[in-house]
């Protein structure tokens, strides 16, 4: 019987170890980050979650590195990628972006306004991202 337990115990503690790794990733402030999307993230070694967090912070290095992962995505992972971003959006503010966007370069505009797009496009429409960052949106479609 005590060979059982401790055989079960390792067997438990990778169960628990497993999930919690596979969770680790979870909603940073209420971001839906997808399965597929940390999928592609881990797969190129980006570390989306512990980025996003930063982001959250108003950190603009961690923000130009969410930008540049839309290099990283495929397909699939693109259009979550541009959804999480529009919502990280959002949460810091039509001001924050705009200041930001305008110190940007030109190819580094277009990659938030294709992830504006997506999430427009395929995300929640009560996002409404052309409403809540109007001045940003109004910059990026005349880039």
């Amino acid at each position: 019987m005590k060979q059982r337990r401790l055989f079960l115990f390792p067997i438990l503690f990778l169960l628990i170890s497993a999930c919690s790794s596979e969770n680790s990733c979870a909603d940073a402030d209420g971001i839906y980050v997808s399965d597929t999307l940390k999928k592609q993230a881990a797969k190129t070694g980006f570390a989306y979650c512990n980025i996003l967090s930063k982001a959250l912070q108003k950190d603009e290095k961690a923000l130009l590195q969410l930008i540049r992962f839309a290099y990283k995505t495929d397909d699939a992972s693109a259009v979550d990628h541009g959804i999480a971003f529009a919502e990280l959006s959002i949460k810091l503010g039509d001001d924050f972006m705009l200041n930001y966007l305008k110190k940007q370069l030109p190819e580094h505009r277009l990659l938030v306004a294709k992830m504006y797009d997506a999430a427009m496009e395929f995300g929640d429409p009560a996002m409404e991202i052309d409403k809540k960052l109007t001045r940003s949106f109004v910059l990026l479609m005349n880039n």
